[in-house]
């Protein structure tokens, strides 16, 4: 083994082979993305995050091949830390969609769901917030949580006060529960 090693170092000293950089890692990685090797490009990936590769495809081609690679918690982690640093960089596109994924990945996650409207919201997508405020106040009362439902439509109505489907969902809710 210490001859190879030896053979490798005399090939790298000679300028024969070298080391690949973090891009042509991120490159092989979309290679193997494209031929279904998401374990591969998993690996690609990581290697060059680990060599310093900054980009925001690149967090977010990892945060996916987590998820094909059926790493549903490492995903969801990856595409908040996506989304995280796309809303410090005013990408406001990409934020949503990486709290879409997430969503996708985990529709009970409450919290994250709140924080998704809340984008939606401030990034001015109101028929989005009504829409999603509509099915996570469902989820809520689904787990007899009315009340937090019915704080969830109210709020939801302040930001969109004409949309008719939540002004009915947000009624019959506070009838069905005796709320005033």
């Amino acid at each position: 083994p210490f001859e190879a090693l030896a053979v490798v170092q005399e090939l790298a000293e000679g300028g024969y082979i070298e080391l690949v950089n973090p891009v042509q890692l991120f490159q092989l990685g979309l290679a193997a993305e494209e031929s279904g090797n998401w374990a591969k490009a998993l690996s690609l990936y990581q290697r060059a995050l680990e060599r310093g590769l900054d980009d925001f495809d690149l967090q977010f081609r990892l945060a996916h091949a987590c998820e094909m690679t059926g790493q549903k918690t490492a995903a969801i982690s990856r595409y908040l830390e996506f989304a995280d640093k796309c809303a410090r960089d005013f990408r406001f596109d990409d934020t949503l969609r990486a709290f879409h994924k997430i969503i996708e990945l985990d529709a009970a996650n409450i919290p994250i769901r709140r924080r998704y409207i809340q984008l939606l919201s401030k990034y001015e997508k109101k028929d989005e917030a009504a829409r999603e405020s509509i099915a996570l106040a469902e989820m809520l009362h689904e787990s007899s949580r009315d009340d937090e439902a019915i704080r969830l439509l109210k709020d939801a109505l302040k930001v969109c006060p004409d949309d008719a489907a939540l002004q009915e969902r947000y009624a019959a809710l506070c009838e069905a529960s005796g709320a005033a």
